[in-house]
């Protein structure tokens, strides 16, 4: 009885190694599905400010004209910091706000100095973008010139290819210093088709797997 033990014990334990190692790469499959630091965010109706036309952004330049002071009229590219600087007012916040909300605001700011305050505000180049990757026709930078969804950035990219996955597209985009990931299906029940994107996000398609 002990021989046929001492014969048996080494296939066990050839077994249980083999055991080990299955849940091991299954452990490291789940551990690296999201990257670190990544954080899964369930799909947003509408991304901020979207549906309220373009939002300005560093790097974007604009026109100012005034019609009762056309010696003030001038172009300003938006600084790093998010301001332009103007005439009388000195810098100005301008970065995060549309075209129509930052009109108003200067509007409002010139009111007390200027007899005629009406400022026209024109978004001559933009320096915002997305980034579409994987399995479309044309992987490329896209200038986010107005609302966008994810399914528009697609057909600029070329659309689908044909090895593409719609109902697995991922949209990754970093927000006050934290990565997010939405994991949408364009063309399914969750209606993913309606997301609408942010400046610099990234999306990605993925390969149909056959």
């Amino acid at each position: 009885m002990n021989n046929k033990q001492q014969v048996e014990h080494p296939v066990i334990g050839r077994r249980f190694g083999i055991l080990v190692l299955c849940l091991a790469a299954l452990s490291m499959a789940a551990c690296t599905e999201f990257a670190p630091g990544v954080v899964q965010e369930p799909i947003p109706q509408v991304a901020e400010g979207s549906s309220k036309g373009s939002i300005l952004a560093p790097g974007d330049v604009i026109s100012l004209s005034f019609p009762g002071a056309t010696e003030l009229s001038m172009g300003q590219r938006i600084r790093a910091d998010g301001t332009v600087s103007l005439p009388i007012l000195g810098d100005v916040s301008a970065a995060g706000k549309s075209v129509s909300g930052l009109q108003r605001d200067l509007e409002r700011r010139y009111r007390p100095h200027l007899r005629n305050p009406e400022v026209i505000v024109i978004l001559d180049q933009v320096a915002a973008a997305v980034y579409v990757s994987g399995q479309v026709l044309r992987p490329s930078k896209i200038p986010l010139t107005r609302p966008m969804t994810a399914l528009e950035a697609i057909m600029e990219a070329g659309g689908f290819s044909p090895s593409a996955n719609p109902r697995k597209v991922t949209v990754m985009r970093t927000h006050k210093g934290t990565r997010r990931r939405y994991d949408l299906n364009l063309i399914g029940e969750r209606g993913g088709g309606a997301f609408y994107l942010s400046p610099y996000d990234i999306i990605h398609v993925s390969e149909r797997r056959w």
